[in-house]
């Protein structure tokens, strides 16, 4: 049973976004895309077709938790959009694209 104390939900609150910070802001940072989205072959690019800076990869994570803490307004933006992102794609300058469509991966 979780106790309703202010400090206890603070807390508990700061400790569920920091596991979203990290967890989408390392994965994104190291190999451009989370497990989830490796799953289902997508990655997350840059702009300009690259793999995300470890500034990109912060603020989309950021943007992810302010996206989804807005009732989720900023993952159903994207229907809306002109080029159908997210507010947090939008945030990070961002998109995400089928893995093996990467002009970079080297190959």
């Amino acid at each position: 049973q979780v106790s309703s104390h202010p400090i206890t939900l603070f807390v508990l609150t700061f400790v569920t976004v920091f596991i979203v910070l990290v967890y989408f802001g390392v994965f994104t940072a190291i190999i451009g895309t989370t497990p989830g989205l490796l799953w289902m072959g997508i990655e997350v690019r840059s702009l300009r077709g690259g793999m995300p800076t470890m500034r990109q990869a912060v603020w989309r994570a950021f943007g992810c938790v302010v996206s989804a803490s807005a009732v989720f307004l900023g993952f159903l933006w994207a229907l809306f959009d002109s080029e159908n992102l997210t507010w947090h794609d939008r945030m990070s300058e961002t998109y995400l694209a089928p893995a093996d469509a990467n002009p970079h991966n080297g190959t």
